[in-house]
């Protein structure tokens, strides 16, 4: 189980108000800013089909020996944004696991 926790270590709960920013070493390049928002479940992976293809995966991967960073019940930040365009506001999801949190 993969747990988001804030920089003191306590673990993130589901409504929190919450903001992150990108840890530095990891994929993509840190970054000075916070993006704002809400703790809350990823809803393709916690709910409906796509749970149960999620778990049909991780099973898979865990009989051929492959472990796997996926995990349906892991906490994200949902958040407003503006498209790449800054046109107009979409909700997305962050994984914040690893990163930098903290209540807002």
């Amino acid at each position: 189980m993969r747990i988001a926790t804030y920089t003191d270590g306590t673990p993130v709960l589901i409504g929190d108000t919450i903001r992150y920013r990108q840890q530095p070493g990891g994929l993509l390049p840190a970054s000075p800013e916070w993006t704002y928002g809400i703790a809350a479940y990823f809803p393709p992976n916690h709910e409906g089909p796509g749970r149960a293809r999620l778990e049909a995966y991780i099973s898979a991967q865990s009989e051929k020996g492959y472990g796997t960073m996926l995990d349906p019940d892991e906490i994200h930040l949902k958040a407003d944004v503006l498209d790449y365009k800054g046109d107009f506001s979409r909700v997305a999801y962050f994984g914040i696991v690893g990163h930098i949190v903290e209540k807002a």
